[in-house]
């Protein structure tokens, strides 16, 4: 494909996830956390799929749609984190929903498409309800913990060298994280305990596949239970002392 052909296959992506994006707005007005997030996955699955049909790269694609779904309100989570994290859960079913229909458009198998319906509607529901009640400061951190040690099992499984995929993920939080704390450090300070215990979740569940010891599990357990209680207490009352 030419740089010219793929400038234009990439605006044209582009542009028509950002109409799927203004539709999926104007959805907020029946006022339900459930109906945008359900028809925003539907919607962007579809048109990946439309997509994959009749042009290529995949990649270039996948890049377009994601970028459009994104760009609207990217600024304004990284201005206002805290305001619009109980919406976050929105872009991250848009993403899933796009990814998944580049895996059933490639397999092409019930299988593929009865695990891919499954899992969008459970992120749609329970992982939606399951999201804003973790909003509160102590289950929100638990939560991401949690994410994070499953993350990290699972990249490690097939890793020959663990502490490189650790310090990958650990690198990749820090570059999610840092935009914040640059950009508005005074609001994203409270947050600092997540950000703690997500990567100590990494380093510990590295240190866990590689020792494979009920000591070292123990252990690592007894720290994460601190970090996302006594210290997260004791940070957000030094902070919040701070702060006045």
């Amino acid at each position: 494909m030419g740089k010219k052909n793929a400038n234009f296959l990439f605006w044209s992506v582009f542009l028509s996830a950002l109409g799927c994006t203004f539709l999926m707005y104007g959805l907020h007005a029946f006022q339900s956390v459930y109906l945008p997030s359900m028809v925003c996955s539907a919607l962007f699955f579809w048109l990946t799929w439309a997509w994959l049909k009749h042009a290529r790269p995949v990649w270039l694609i996948v890049a377009a749609i994601i970028l459009g779904r994104i760009i609207l309100e990217l600024p304004l989570r990284i201005l206002d984190f805290q305001s619009t994290s109980a919406s976050l859960l929105e872009p991250v079913c848009s993403i899933v929903a796009i990814l998944l229909a580049v895996v059933c458009y490639r397999r092409r198998t019930l299988r593929a498409s009865i695990i891919s319906f499954v899992v969008l509607l459970l992120l749609n529901t329970i992982g939606h309800y399951l999201w804003i009640a973790s909003i509160d400061e102590y289950l929100f951190s638990c939560t991401a913990t949690a994410v994070c040690v499953g993350l990290t099992w699972l990249c490690l499984l097939k890793a020959q060298r663990p502490w490189m995929v650790a310090g990958a993920l650990c690198l990749g939080i820090l570059l999610v994280a840092l935009p914040f704390l640059i950009i508005a450090f005074t609001r994203t300070i409270y947050w600092m305990p997540l950000i703690l215990c997500a990567l100590s979740a990494i380093v510990l569940t590295t240190l866990c596949y590689r020792e494979r010891s009920r000591v070292v599990w123990l252990l690592s357990f007894t720290v994460l239970v601190l970090l996302n209680s006594f210290v997260q207490y004791v940070w957000i009352h030094t902070s919040l002392y701070f702060a006045h």
